[in-house]
């Protein structure tokens, strides 16, 4: 495993390989914290980030040696709606390296101070804290999903 993966923009052949990333990760770690709504919910998500609305998010893909290891995706520029690692590919700096390169994409894009949001599943809280993320407020579920709020402030020029 390279250490410091390839970035790129979501490309639509990429889904193939993320989809089952995205649910073998899934189903290790998030499963358990929704109900069936909320499963539902989430996978037409997933299935409208990687399929034909694709464009409609801001979506990276991280690579080794041209195999998807990890995707973050933004909502609304400022917003993590999908962030994801292969579960065998965890702690090794992949999620870390998509944040940065998301980050420097936003604030080059924007010229402006940013807060980037997330609305964290229980199980990545301290995944979040860990990268500069702040909890909001307490513990949601909507539509049959337990997450907490969160949000990091970037400023430019300081990245």
């Amino acid at each position: 495993m390279n250490l410091n993966p390839a970035i790129r923009q979501f490309q639509p052949q990429d889904a193939q390989s993320l989809e089952p990333l995205i649910r073998q990760t899934f189903d290790r770690y998030i499963k358990k914290e929704l109900s069936p709504e909320g499963q539902s919910v989430f996978f037409d998500m997933v299935a409208r980030v990687v399929g034909n609305h694709y464009r409609d998010y801001m979506t990276f893909t991280a690579l080794d040696d041209e195999t998807p290891v990890g995707m973050l995706s933004l909502r609304q520029q400022t917003h993590i709606c999908l962030f994801f690692c292969d579960k065998n590919q965890m702690n090794r700096g992949i999620g870390r390296a998509l944040l940065n390169y998301a980050q420097q994409v936003l604030l080059d894009k924007l010229h402006r101070d940013i807060t980037l949001t997330v609305n964290s599943s229980l199980f990545a809280v301290n995944i979040y804290q860990r990268l500069g993320f702040a909890s909001k407020g307490g513990v949601e579920r909507i539509n049959g999903i337990s997450f907490q709020a969160m949000e990091k402030h970037l400023l430019v020029g300081s990245s």
